[in-house]
């Protein structure tokens, strides 16, 4: 195979940062572009170079040797909706705007407050890097990472320091009451779907037996998410005694 040339390489690392919307390594930049380390290190030095001489609304950030494309604080307010992280479920990010008002909280205070979808919650948020879970005597202690600016904007953490306490939780509790309303009407449907329709087609009888299946498998995991979490969390409590 011949070896690419520079601007080949460039353009696939830039291409790389790009899609990848997160804080990516030197080491995968290198298995994207299929060169060495000194020819990434080489091309992400003149990609910040280029972007800087543009004056546009995207920078090259770097933190602990990963590197991301970022919007510039003075756009991220005006172009946020279209974060990777707003497919977030309202309830979790009203989980994470909780921890931002309330940080530091334990995470045995939330479940107390709010019930087990907590440990699900705190795991997906965790995963995202938008907060972070320090163990803490049987628990763990939760804040926000500085991540979390990037991606919710300067107008919207002010909102929320502004936001009273009570109203968060409120809302919270609301929405996980409106998943556990949903996770119950899921299972009346199928149920009177079942009666209703005594005499099916084998035809008919295999698509909602695979529906009931795909539904069945999905509230499985959510339920050994709770529970994993769950179970980390104790480990990590025991841990630390």
């Amino acid at each position: 195979m011949a070896e690419r040339d520079f601007k080949e390489v460039k353009n696939l690392v830039e291409a790389a940062l790009f899609l990848a919307g997160k804080w990516i390594g030197v080491g995968d930049l290198c298995r994207y572009a299929g060169v060495n380390e000194n020819k990434v290190q080489k091309a992400i030095v003149e990609i910040r170079a280029d972007y800087g001489k543009r004056n546009g609304p995207i920078d090259l950030s770097e933190q602990d040797g990963k590197f991301k494309l970022d919007v510039k604080p003075q756009y991220l307010d005006i172009v946020k909706g279209l974060a990777p992280q707003m497919d977030m479920r309202k309830a979790v990010l009203m989980t994470l705007s909780y921890i931002a008002f309330k940080q530091p909280i334990t995470q045995s205070k939330m479940v107390k407050l709010f019930g087990n979808r907590i440990y699900e919650y705190n795991s997906e948020l965790e995963k995202r890097t938008l907060i972070n879970r320090v163990r803490h005597k049987r628990t763990r202690m939760l804040t926000t990472t500085k991540k979390l600016e990037e991606y919710l904007g300067a107008g919207d953490l002010e909102h929320i320091r502004k936001t009273k306490a009570d109203i968060i939780e409120q809302r919270l509790k609301a929405e996980i009451a409106k998943e556990d309303t949903a996770d119950q009407k899921n299972k009346v449907d199928e149920a009177t779907q079942l009666q209703q329709k005594k005499e099916l087609s084998l035809e008919e009888w295999e698509k909602l037996l695979e529906h009931r299946r795909v539904a069945e498998q999905k509230r499985l995991e959510r339920k050994e998410k709770r529970k994993k979490a769950r179970e980390d969390a104790a480990k990590q409590g025991a841990g630390s005694a």
